[in-house]
C-alpha cells in the first residue's frame, strides 16, 4: 500500500548517505515528491552533484533556495545583535542540522527555526526582537503562559516571512528537565551558531517525533537517519548513554524504528548503511521492555507517518499515550499533562486575566 512512499523515501535517503544519485534520474514523480516534501532534496541533491535537470524543476529550487539563504542571513543578524545583550542563544532541530551540515541549507524544509534560551533572558529577548519588527503569536492564558515550552515570533510576510520559535525549555516541565539544561550548557559551535551537541540533537528529535504522537514529517526522520549514520561504534554508546540519562530509550526506539521502516525497502537492503542501522536498531530494541513495544505497535504502527488514522483513535489520546510511552518517566509525564490541564482550566475560568 505505502510502497511507492517508500521506494521514494529510500531513494532520497541513500542519495543523501551515500551519494547513490541513479535512484533519483530521471527525477521522481513531482505529485509524490510534493506530497512527501522531498522535492528540494531530490531536486538539490541533482543540482549540487551537477546533474542535469530540466529548468522547470531546477527554477523553483534555485528561488526556493535564495529564500532559506535569505532567512539564514536574518537570523544571524538576530543571533548577532543578541550577542551585544550577552544573550547567547542555542539554536536546535532542524537549525542545528543545518548549522551542523550547511549542504541541507535548502534542501532541508526550514518552517520554523528553533531557538532556545535561558529563562531569566526570555523578557530580555522578547524585547529585542519586537524592537526589531518582530511580532509575537503566544495564544495562551497567564497560566498557561508560564508552563509554555515557546513563543512563536513572526516577521514580514511572504517569501521575506521569518518564523522564530522561541524557547526556555524543549517540552513542558517536569518531562525532560535534563535535555532541557543540558542543551542550554552547549559550548559547540557550528558556523558561528551554539547549537547541542550530536547525542542531544538525537534525543531532541526522538522526544519531539514521541510528542507529536508519531505524525512527523519525513523529512524529521531523514534528520535522525542522517545522524545516527554519522556515528561511529563508540559515540553510538554515548548515544544510547545520552537517551537513557534523559529518559528517551523508548523515545529513540519508538522513533528510529519508524525511520528505518520508511527507508529500509528491499531494493535497498544489501546498503552498507542498512546492515549498520539494523544492528543499531537491535541493540536499542533489546533495551526496551515487552510491554512498552507492546504500546507502540498498537498505537504507532510503522505506517503511520505516511497515513495517520484519525478514525483508529482520537490524536489526542495516541499522542499522551505515545509520549507516556516513549518517556521513560511516566510520573513527570503525569505531572505534566495535570500541571498543563489544571493552567488552561484556570485560564477559562479566571479569562480576565490573561
Amino acid at each position: 500500500m505505502f510502497e511507492a512512499e517508500r521506494s521514494l523515501i529510500a531513494r532520497v535517503f541513500f542519495a543523501l548517505v551515500g551519494g547513490d544519485l541513479d535512484g533519483l534520474l530521471p527525477p521522481p514523480n513531482q505529485e509524490l515528491l510534493r506530497r512527501l516534501n522531498l522535492s528540494a532534496y531530490c531536486i538539490g541533491l541533482l543540482v549540487r552533484h551537477e546533474r542535469h535537470i530540466d529548468l522547470k524543476l531546477k527554477g523553483p529550487y534555485m528561488a526556493s533556495l535564495l529564500v532559506s539563504q535569505h532567512r539564514w542571513e536574518r537570523l544571524e543578524k538576530l543571533i548577532s545583535g543578541l550577542g551585544l545583550l550577552d544573550i547567547r542563544p542555542v539554536m536546535f532541530k532542524g537549525g542545528a542540522l543545518i548549522a551542523r551540515y550547511p549542504q541541507f541549507l535548502g534542501m532541508r524544509p526550514m518552517a520554523d527555526l528553533d531557538i532556545i534560551v535561558r529563562a531569566p533572558e526570555l523578557e530580555k529577548t522578547l524585547g529585542f526582537m519586537r524592537d526589531q519588527g518582530y511580532k509575537g503569536l503566544i495564544g495562551t492564558g497567564r497560566f498557561g503562559h508560564r508552563l509554555s515550552k515557546g513563543w512563536a515570533m513572526v516577521l514580514g510576510t511572504g517569501f521575506e516571512r521569518q518564523n522564530i520559535d522561541l524557547h526556555t525549555r524543549v517540552t513542558e516541565p517536569p518531562v525532560c528537565t535534563s535535555l532541557s539544561k543540558s542543551i542550554l550548557e552547549s559550548n559547540e559551535m557550528a558556523n558561528g551558531f551554539r547549537i547541542p551537541d550530536v547525542y542531544d540533537c538525537i534525543s531532541m528529535i526522538s522526544l519531539h517525533v514521541v510528542r507529536s504522537g508519531m505524525v512527523r514529517p519525513v523529512y524529521e526522520y531523514l534528520d535522525l537517519l542522517w545522524y545516527v549514520c554519522q556515528l561511529d561504534n563508540l559515540q553510538w554508546q554515548r548515544c544510547l548513554e545520552r537517551a537513557r540519562l534523559h529518559r528517551l530509550l523508548p523515545a529513540l526506539y519508538l522513533s528510529l524504528r519508524q525511520a528505518i521502516w520508511l527507508t529500509m525497502t528491499r531494493d535497498y537492503r544489501q546498503h552498507q548503511e542498512c546492515e549498520q542501522l539494523l544492528n543499531r536498531m537491535n541493540e536499542l530494541e533489546r533495551r526496551v521492555g515487552r510491554t512498552r513495544k507492546r504500546i507502540i505497535a498498537l498505537m504507532a504502527p510503522e505506517h503511520l507517518p505516511l497515513k495517520p488514522n484519525p478514525k483508529l483513535m482520537p490524536p489526542l489520546v495516541r499522542r499522551s499515550i505515545v509520549m507516556g510511552t516513549g518517556i521513560a518517566s511516566v510520573p513527570r509525564v503525569a505531572a505534566s499533562f495535570c500541571l498543563y490541564g489544571t493552567a488552561r482550566l484556570l485560564d477559562n475560568a479566571l479569562p480576565s486575566s490573561g
